[in-house]
């Protein structure tokens, strides 16, 4: 019981994306913007009707011979692109660094408000060369229903190809209901 029990019942669910090829769950992609000191990716979005949580966010951050030790690939929600309210903030080290197919995810579970305009920002982290991992872009700006690109906290031409995970606002007991009513209880083995 308690925290963890509690995000097992408040399961994650895609929120936000960008198009995905099919069952592969690749995202398409039409360029790669280098994360370096000088250079930071961004996209705002909206958060659909039932999020009150952005879980994660997962974008394409395919595997690449930039990223060194000592870097870190960091992922940072904010109220908006002017950067007033810092929401939640994730970082893999290089060293924790995986990829399922080209993709990189951060675990935020930060608190927002549904139907809200809200941004992220991929900025380079480290001691390193000062060159990270790239990230991919669509050539469109309405890949992302509401959403923008962003380079440096300009809007730029594209949008972050990224998918948002959101959970529910927290109801431990209304939760655990659902859980048992999905469930016989009349079953002998219950």
């Amino acid at each position: 019981a308690g925290p963890d029990l509690d995000k097992v019942l408040n399961y994650m669910f895609l929120d936000q994306m960008v198009p995905m090829r099919g069952m592969q769950q690749l995202f398409y992609n039409d360029r790669e913007i280098q994360i370096t000191r000088e250079t930071s990716v961004g996209q705002t979005f909206v958060t659909g009707p039932n999020t009150d949580i952005v879980a994660r966010v997962r974008a394409y951050f395919p595997p690449t011979g930039n990223w060194q030790p000592g870097e870190t690939a960091v992922m940072t929600l904010w109220d908006s692109p002017a950067k007033k309210t810092r929401l939640g903030s994730a970082k893999v080290e290089y060293d924790d660094r995986s990829w399922h197919y080209n993709q990189m995810e951060w675990d935020l579970e930060a608190p927002v408000k549904p139907n809200t305009s809200y941004y992220f920002e991929i900025p380079y982290a480290g001691d390193g060369d000062g060159k990270g991992g790239r990230v991919g872009v669509m050539n469109d700006t309405s890949a992302c229903k509401e959403g923008q690109g962003y380079v440096n906290g300009v809007a730029s031409d594209f949008d972050v190809c990224f998918q948002l995970h959101g959970r529910r606002a927290p109801n431990r007991v209304g939760n655990l209901k659902k859980m048992f009513a999905r469930l016989d209880l009349d079953r002998p083995e219950f």
